[in-house]
């Protein structure tokens, strides 16, 4: 969950994180996981991350920016 330790400590990185993926199969040889309903990702497959939700998507997914990002960054 979201205050996992490896949630905490990627967040601290600033690095995304996915926490509970029990229903991944990873295969470290092959360097690729299998979800429940048969998808392959493959190592270096583009995937996207809703921070929000927790849910990957594979390919490129479309973002609106966020007004709280653009607001910390300076840019509203």
């Amino acid at each position: 969950g979201k205050t996992s330790h490896a949630a905490v400590v990627a967040r601290g990185m600033g690095k995304t994180c996915v926490c509970g993926a029990e229903e991944l199969e990873v295969d470290t040889k092959r360097r690729r996981l299998t979800t429940s309903e048969g998808t392959v990702v493959e190592e270096g497959d583009l995937v996207s991350i809703d921070g929000s939700t927790g849910r990957v998507y594979l390919g490129e997914v479309p973002v609106v920016p966020s007004p709280v990002v653009e607001y910390f960054e300076g840019r509203m």
